[in-house]
């Protein structure tokens, strides 16, 4: 097989790669100081339960936003918490505090927007697809080796 070949193969894997893993590219956080996207706010506190909500004026209807919770330096998921935002501006949703923590006080809530939920893949089409970018030059390197030239 040529180089070319390899080159542009390993280009495709890289880019599905970096599309799927960089899913999350706005946020923005509670109890923080950073340059982050809007504000997310605490209401309603009943224990270890409360709503937050992100304000920001990019969230858009149907993006899916991926929630997560900060405390001692972890960083724990909340996927119960992940969802779609139904009123343009605005993602609010229940979060439970992560287990060991205390206090409100001790947690960051992160909001992020998602290109698709977590685990899965953005379209069915593309689901199907990415396994033939892999096996793409191997078939045509045996293919190419088959035919008498």
């Amino acid at each position: 097989m040529t180089s070319p070949l390899w080159r542009l193969s390993g280009v495709l894997g890289i880019a599905a790669t970096m599309v799927l893993a960089l899913g999350s590219m706005t946020m923005a956080a509670s109890n923080s100081n950073s340059t982050q996207e809007g504000y997310v706010s605490i209401t309603n506190v009943k224990g270890n339960t409360a709503t937050a909500t992100w304000y920001w004026s990019g969230l858009t209807d149907g993006e899916y936003v991926a929630v997560e919770a900060i405390y001692n330096g972890t960083t724990t998921p909340l996927p119960a918490s992940d969802g779609t935002v139904t009123t343009a501006g605005t993602y609010s949703t229940t979060v439970t505090l992560p287990p060991g923590d205390t206090s409100w006080s001790n947690t960051t809530i992160e909001m992020a927007e998602a290109n698709f939920a977590e685990g899965q893949l953005p379209e069915v089409p593309w689901a199907a697809g990415l396994p033939l970018i892999l096996v793409l030059p191997w078939a045509v390197s045996a293919w190419r080796r088959r035919i008498p030239g």
